[in-house]
């Protein structure tokens, strides 16, 4: 059963090598491929991937390296990789993050035994000077892990995900090239949706690095928060022409409300907030059980209370969360 390993490249000269040397020092050595992919970028990263991948010549042939003719995007990168892999699964790994060294051969052996569409597994979220490790609430069929996906208990990256390479090309499943922002959730729900069989191995397999400044996810720009509102619209029309239930609707609502919550704490433009603070207002009457405490918080500051003191609170919250962050990663 082959592997096929999905890397795009951009701006990463500063974290690759840690990435790539992760990958080579896999315990698995055989029946798996690494595809990278070059998004025009501008810096020393390809030339530390190739001088780290001199280190490792077994791996030579297991590689492949494309490149885009300009810059794509992430999105679009992950679908070139996709659409070269020749894997019967596939696994997505960001370029700033790192694999476990025994991640690949454990993620096989849990396919073979069981062959899962999807294998699901947890994660570290890594600082410099801390290591989160965050667990999954486990479910065996698709739309059960809809529902956990979007009540917030389930990661929706696709890193965390080991996925059959079929289940993509029978579904006509791939990334939206400009939908650079949560570009996995709109191939993981679609994924789910037509997923049978999930298997879920407790231990966490990936490391997330926190400390990236040209991350997409470290950015909330004005078209990150374009992109989160173009992917709430193709879930819900993806919802209504699959006619799904109404429990799952009423999941898809609070992921709703969730989403745009996350454009609100991050914005930092009061005619921002004031845009898309009115996107909640189709949600009188949200549950907020299932919402964190954090969450919920902004909900009921945003709903109760005049914006200017809602936006001046929330940005409060926001600069304290870039405190932490930078005590996390001195």
């Amino acid at each position: 059963m082959l592997l096929s390993i999905l890397i795009p490249v951009y701006r990463v000269q500063k974290y690759i090598e840690r990435c790539v040397v992760s990958l080579f020092e896999q315990t698995m050595q055989n029946n798996i491929e690494f595809i990278f992919v070059d998004d025009c970028s501008d810096d020393e990263s390809v030339n530390v991937l190739m001088k780290t991948l001199d280190r490792y010549p077994k791996r030579k042939t297991q590689v492949l390296l494309l490149k885009h003719s300009k810059n794509r995007g992430l999105a679009a990168s992950r679908q070139t990789a996709l659409a070269k892999a020749s894997g019967d699964y596939v696994l997505t790994v960001d370029s700033d993050d790192w694999l476990e060294l025994n991640a690949c051969e454990i993620l096989q052996k849990k396919a073979l035994r069981t062959n899962a569409d999807i294998v699901m597994f947890d994660h570290y979220v890594n600082y410099a000077s801390k290591q989160c490790h965050y667990r999954q609430e486990s479910a065996y069929t698709g739309l059960e892990c809809l529902d956990l996906l979007f009540k917030g208990k389930m990661h929706g990256g696709t890193c965390t995900k080991l996925i059959k390479r079929k289940l993509y090309l029978d579904n006509k499943i791939t990334y939206i090239e400009g939908l650079n922002m949560l570009e996995d959730i709109s191939v993981v729900f679609r994924l789910f949706y037509f997923a049978q069989h999930i298997e879920y191995i407790p231990q966490p397999l990936y490391h997330y690095f926190q400390g990236n400044a040209n991350s997409y996810c470290t950015q909330m720009s004005p078209s990150s928060c374009e992109n989160i509102l173009d992917l709430l619209h193709l879930m819900k029309s993806f919802f209504v022409e699959h006619k799904v239930s109404a429990t799952l609707l009423d999941s898809f609502n609070y992921f709703y409300a969730s989403s745009i919550l996350s454009i609100l704490m991050s914005v930092n433009s009061f005619t921002l907030y004031q845009k898309y603070a009115k996107y909640l207002n189709r949600h009188q009457h949200l549950d907020l059980k299932e919402m964190t405490q954090a969450r919920k918080l902004v909900y009921l500051l945003c709903k109760k209370s005049p914006s200017y003191f809602s936006y001046s609170a929330i940005s409060a919250f926001r600069l304290l969360r870039k405190v932490r962050n930078w005590f996390y990663n001195r």
